[in-house]
């Protein structure tokens, strides 16, 4: 996450944005600033964590490769004595990776020293199990997105963009039948299309393209990718974060012309009635765009971004954010979506509508 771009997000109240038509004034909530530096506070602290925990075990594994491997003829193996030496020489040659173990085998047992030293080792334990944890979840999650939307045409990361959204759009150009003759197009009125996390931002990217496609096609070509939509569904998505961390900062006319040529290219967020419409435009039931998120989950949260600030919220066709109470781990909450009753009763309506 590049300085640059999030030293913007801590300029207090508004922040212009061009949607719908012409610049928005989008309010900032108030506890946004504090859970940022929660958030950023977390990650440098888990990075910390894991450059310790690192170390540690890079100094130890020198003290274990330092002595000399456990190594026991087969024929001593042939009694329960034979076995009982050999795992307790394996686990004294492997010592150095548990702190404090000897005072533990050889110590008073209960004592202050036994019970510092337990302490020591549960509490080693738990770090190992927390940093593999954090890692799994910042490598999986927040660099994925981070990288994703990492918004220099210069950075490393522009190639693999490229590529994901091109995955993204031509498995979307199959399902809605682009490049195939009407007679094989396949005949599905009603599309439901869904994404999670970094999904959830290669959806949005991937229904605008499609529907940027249909409206340069020739009318044979035509697919009607707004009206068999029936609904985009976003949960631990990042997207509100995303317009907000990397905004354009419109200081002048020249500004705004930038940030207007950038939502020319999001459909959803410059016409209502054509590109998200409800009934009687379209038949009924309309599109729908409907977000999951949960206040324990650092990654997704409400998508507040994406509709006119000056018209009542959650109801078509504006979008509708629904908070998961299932979803109430930190952190695992980001993948708590999954098994929870919310996301499979808003599926189960979509396609059945």
């Amino acid at each position: 996450m590049e300085w640059p771009s999030l030293q913007h997000a801590f300029r207090p109240h508004m922040f212009g944005r061009w949607i719908f038509g012409g610049p928005k004034e989008m309010r900032i909530g108030r506890a946004t600033f504090l859970a940022l530096i929660c958030v950023l506070g977390f990650l440098v602290a888990q990075v910390a964590a894991i450059g310790f925990a690192l170390a540690e075990l890079a100094r130890e594994y020198k003290t274990v490769l330092a002595q000399p491997t456990p190594w026991v003829h087969l024929h001593e193996l042939t009694s329960l004595e034979g076995w009982r030496t050999l795992l307790y020489d394996w686990f004294r040659w492997l010592g150095p990776f548990f702190p404090d173990h000897t005072v533990l085998i050889h110590g008073d047992s209960f004592s202050r020293a036994w019970w510092s030293a337990l302490i020591k080792l549960v509490s080693w334990f738990l770090l190992i199990a927390e940093v593999l944890l954090a890692r799994y979840f910042i490598v999986e999650y927040v660099g994925d997105v981070a990288a994703y939307i990492s918004p220099y045409k210069d950075s490393k990361f522009d190639e693999l963009r490229q590529k994901i959204q091109k995955v993204g759009l031509d498995v979307g150009k199959v399902i809605y039948g682009f490049g195939l003759p009407n007679v094989a197009v396949p005949h599905y009125d009603k599309i439901v299309v869904v994404g999670h996390s970094l999904g959830s931002v290669l959806a949005y990217d991937t229904l605008n393209a499609l529907i940027n496609f249909d409206n340069t096609s020739a009318p044979a070509d035509q697919r009607h990718v707004v009206r068999r939509t029936r609904a985009l569904v976003t949960f631990g998505s990042p997207l509100d974060k995303t317009a907000f961390i990397f905004r354009m900062q419109a200081n002048s006319p020249q500004d705004w012309i930038r940030e207007q040529l950038a939502a020319s290219v999001q459909p959803l967020i410059l016409d209502y009635v054509r590109y998200r419409p409800i009934p009687p435009v379209v038949p009924p039931p309309g599109f729908e765009w409907f977000n999951i998120w949960s206040r324990m989950d650092i990654i997704s949260g409400q998508l507040n971004y994406y509709d006119d600030p000056a018209l009542p919220p959650n109801r078509p066709p504006w979008l509708i954010n629904q908070p998961d109470p299932k979803a109430w781990i930190p952190l695992a909450a980001h993948v708590q979506y999954w098994t929870n009753p919310l996301l499979r009763e808003q599926l189960y309506r979509f396609v059945t509508t």
